[in-house]
């Protein structure tokens, strides 16, 4: 799994250099690094992410993270799943800044809630 997603975060990094303003690219790029524990590097994709889209709240939890405080970084993103609850990528970070602080009874409650406010067919396309 880790391999994958090594391979996943160096084809996505090549992606973005390229094309600065995808943002799926950068929200990809950000999920590959959470997915790995490197929660400063995610900070930094988040980041630019929420910048592309204009997002105060990604913006500020990206940088959170890149200064390692998940706890801040949390936050600012159960704050963002609040104001926007159908946005999958904000339930997203917000899971897996959860699940890095060993929170897993968190992490599993708003992934209940991500399935109540987005729906199924987001579950089972997360876990193909």
């Amino acid at each position: 799994h880790q391999g994958k997603l090594s391979l996943a975060e160096q084809t996505l990094r090549k992606y973005t250099a390229l094309n600065p303003s995808a943002q799926e690219g950068w929200h990809s790029l950000a999920l590959a690094q959470l997915g790995q524990r490197k929660f400063a590097l995610a900070g930094s994709s988040i980041r630019a992410f929420g910048s592309l889209i204009n997002e105060k709240k990604l913006i500020l939890g990206g940088e959170a993270l890149e200064s390692g405080d998940l706890l801040r970084a949390e936050r600012y993103f159960n704050h963002y799943t609040r104001e926007k609850p159908k946005d999958v990528k904000g339930w997203m970070y917000l899971i897996n800044t959860q699940s890095g602080q060993g929170k897993i009874e968190n992490a599993i409650a708003n992934l209940k809630q991500m399935k109540k406010h987005c729906g199924d067919a987001v579950i089972t396309r997360l876990s193909e």
